[in-house]
């Protein structure tokens, strides 16, 4: 396969041995990668700090048909992203939005569409826009380019347009009406937020980031939305404890340290 040349987004990282570092990527031409970076962790090292989390790049990486790592010649950074680093807020909820495609896509499955909309999120969460919002709007967009668009138009059971207030079923991805639903499972969502999530799915991002939402119709539908990711990964989010535990110093490190 040889030298292999793409855009790429870091979106995770660990450290190998003494000095190297193996990095996970989301490619434009080969989706999620990952690659050793041979004395990335050294002082002097070559890659400086473009390995860094969140980092918009062009990727250059050699590939043997019978490695599962690439080896990173070189990655030349095109956006650091750096505000997200600077920031707990936005760099739990640019953890999330990495960590969302990164469990719910295989490797080396290319798809223009999720990189570009990962290039998108970020950009906005970066350039200051709203930290409640930006997750929101990319996660409903990969759902949609994954195939998981949450069901909210009409009932799951009997198909009519859903009495408020109706409740979530993330095993089924789609709303139960009051007639047809059970209160005591799934999430709870009312009248204002099944409106509101309608409308954001049908909006593009400039009109969903200008949309109004009130805190309260928000707050259900990152519940809704939470819930249901947290379902389809199999296991609960290290980034939303992050998050969680923002105003705990003390959690935040320990949740940082989580394997």
């Amino acid at each position: 396969m040889g030298l292999q040349k793409t855009e790429s987004i870091v979106i995770g990282s660990w450290a190998l041995g003494e000095s190297d570092r193996i990095v996970a990527f989301y490619t434009r031409a080969h989706g999620k990668l990952r690659g050793v970076a041979k004395a990335a962790r050294r002082p002097r090292s070559r890659f400086g700090g473009a390995l860094e989390l969140f980092t918009y790049g062009t990727l250059v990486f050699f590939e043997k048909e019978t490695a599962e790592l690439v080896r990173i010649n070189s990655f030349d950074v095109l956006r650091h992203h750096q505000a997200l680093r600077e920031d707990l807020e936005r760099l739990g909820c640019g953890a999330w939005m990495v960590e969302c495609l990164s469990h719910l896509t295989p490797d080396r499955d290319p798809s223009p569409a999720l990189f570009t909309l990962l290039v998108q999120g970020l950009r906005r969460l970066a350039q200051g826009g709203d930290p409640a919002r930006i997750p929101l709007l990319y996660v409903l967009r990969l759902l949609d380019l994954l195939g998981h668009r949450p069901q909210v138009t009409r009932c799951l059971d009997c198909r009519r347009s859903p009495l408020a207030p109706v409740q979530f079923d993330s095993a089924r991805g789609g709303v139960l009406c009051r007639r047809c639903g059970d209160a005591k499972r799934g999430v709870t969502l009312s009248g204002p937020a099944v409106t509101g999530l309608q409308r954001l799915q049908q909006l593009p991002w400039e009109g969903g980031e200008r949309c109004r939402l009130a805190p309260a119709q928000r707050d259900e539908l990152q519940a809704v939305v939470q819930e249901y990711v947290t379902y389809l990964v199999g296991q609960p989010s290290r980034s939303l404890r992050f998050l969680a535990n923002i105003g705990d110093p003390a959690q935040v490190g320990a949740t940082a340290e989580a394997p």
